[in-house]
């Protein structure tokens, strides 16, 4: 069994209910994090409630203008529909993805939908590093599936929602 994954839930508390805060938290944190943890593989995890408009900010800036990219190594995969809530994207990223709409699926069962994009996107497309604008409650899951089988070290950098 892999194990290579690192879980990395950021403290956003003081932040959280400002989203100017939040993006500014998050342009300081992120590339410290990854200067300290070198891992090949990154999953920079934004989590959110589906309808709070603190975490939809947060999460239009950070895809409008990534504090992190890997070269031509980075996508965004989204949870299904959320492409059409984000639909706008930096040049900088590589590619996207969206979790195919399977409404017979359950939470979980989308939760490894999810974590296979992310492998397929390390082990066949030559990305290392995937924003993935989700649920957050999907964040757990999908580190735990991803920790099960990626071969390779990992780190699973999460930001919860601002109801979180």
């Amino acid at each position: 069994m892999p194990n290579n994954g690192t879980y990395s839930q950021l403290d956003m508390a003081s932040v959280k209910s400002s989203a100017e805060k939040s993006i500014t938290y998050l342009n300081k944190v992120l590339p410290d994090m990854l200067q300290k943890q070198k891992k090949p593989y990154v999953v920079i995890f934004l989590g959110e409630s589906h309808m709070d408009h603190v975490d939809q900010e947060v999460t239009r800036a950070i895809l409008l203008d990534p504090p992190v990219l890997a070269p031509n190594q980075t996508r965004v995969i989204y949870e299904r529909q959320l492409d059409t809530v984000y639909p706008v994207i930096s040049a900088d990223f590589n590619s996207q993805r969206t979790e195919p709409r399977d409404l017979a699926l359950s939470r979980k069962e989308r939760s490894k939908i999810l974590a296979d994009m992310i492998q397929d996107a390390f082990e066949n497309y030559d990305m290392t590093m995937v924003y993935m604008p989700c649920g957050s409650a999907h964040a757990q899951e999908i580190f735990d599936s991803m920790d099960k089988r990626f071969a390779n070290l990992f780190l699973f950098i999460v930001k919860m929602s601002s109801t979180d």
